[in-house]
């Protein structure tokens, strides 16, 4: 079944507000403006939310990018059919040179990372079933990971901790035991919390943005709309981790992180994530979404830990359908996925 005709118009960012969504919230529509990336929004028909679109890469050949998007519901067996229609629609407002449109999309993956019971070729050409240019895409990576865990805050602080893992529960009071003092912070101790973050983006593997980066993230959050907080855990007067969470609406993102080498036995990132939480129910949010795990509990897995850790706070492991590319220009776009194969994606 085909979906019906859409209305793709370029609209004013404000109509960005009406969603939970903190990857197409006017905040990241303002952020990503002050990091480089030319932003535009777009309508889709009258009773759609907007859409935001970021042009990403050298401007010869800008790939348009639409993080956690399309933010609308459209059944499983349409998937490929709506984003034919819209890909095509917003082809007239892009750049003539833009070879291709990404969309990282938010919608639950059909299949299980486990035990798929299709190869990646088969998906695609599942997405693609029907469609009339058979031009979708799987991209070569994943710009925000597609698995993660999201925690309802809804229970009582008792009923959350009880629904963790008993380890889980353990460190969060080992820490307490340990007098782990966690502190909100401003923008002013960014470069204490960089240091840390930096540190951890080597030691794990992951590319660590500039200071200036984080700066702009909390300058834009002064101007209204999606709150930054910011966490220091300390022992001892030693800083020994800090997280960034965004609350939009009525869903707090862990977005960020940093922790030591030394110092893990007083479990300073157990505290870390338990005050986040605590402090997202306070402020009314009902859903914590720890944001990016690996896609399976796999023991050989680098980031396996990372699996462990998050998962033990309780919650659901939610599996989003990833990165889908809609191609314009073939030629260009292999030049693009040339240079993205070289890199797996930090969760993959």
């Amino acid at each position: 079944m085909q979906t019906s005709a859409l209305d793709v118009h370029p609209v004013d960012p404000s109509r960005l507000e009406s969603t939970p969504n903190l990857f197409q919230s006017p905040l990241w529509a303002r952020f990503k403006s002050k990091t480089g990336d030319r932003v535009k929004t777009f309508g889709l028909g009258s009773n759609r939310r907007a859409m935001l679109v970021q042009l990403r890469g050298a401007a010869a050949h800008p790939l348009a990018y639409v993080p956690a998007g399309p933010d609308v519901e459209v059944p499983t067996e349409d998937h490929g059919f709506f984003l034919e229609e819209l890909s095509v629609q917003l082809r007239k407002h892009l750049p003539e040179s833009c070879p291709a449109v990404r969309y990282d999309l938010p919608w639950v993956s059909p299949y299980d990372p486990v035990d798929p019971p299709v190869s990646a070729q088969a998906a695609e050409i599942r997405m693609n079933f029907g469609t009339s240019y058979h031009n979708i895409h799987k991209a070569p990576t994943d710009s925000l990971a597609p698995d993660t865990v999201e925690i309802d805050l809804s229970p009582s602080e008792h009923e959350l901790l009880a629904a963790m893992r008993p380890k889980t529960r353990y460190n969060i009071r080992l820490s307490q035991r340990h007098g782990v003092d966690v502190e909100t912070c401003t923008a002013n101790h960014l470069s204490e919390w960089h240091a840390l973050y930096t540190d951890t983006a080597h030691r794990k593997g992951f590319r660590a943005h500039e200071k200036s980066y984080f700066e702009k993230l909390f300058s834009t959050a002064r101007s209204g709309g999606p709150s930054v907080h910011f966490y220091l855990a300390r022992h001892r007067s030693i800083t020994l981790g800090g997280i960034i969470v965004v609350h939009t609406r009525d869903v707090a993102t862990y977005l960020y992180g940093a922790s030591a080498v030394h110092g893990r036995s007083v479990m300073a990132p157990y505290a870390l994530q338990w005050h986040a939480m605590r402090a997202a129910k306070a402020a009314g949010c009902t859903l914590y979404d720890a944001f990016g795990i690996p896609p399976s509990a796999d023991r050989g897995h680098p980031m396996y830990g990372l699996y462990r850790f998050k998962t033990g706070f309780g919650g659901s492991v939610v599996h989003r359908r990833g990165a889908w590319d809609f191609v314009y220009n073939s030629e260009a776009y292999a030049v693009i996925c040339a240079g993205e194969s070289a890199s797996s994606g930090y969760y993959s």
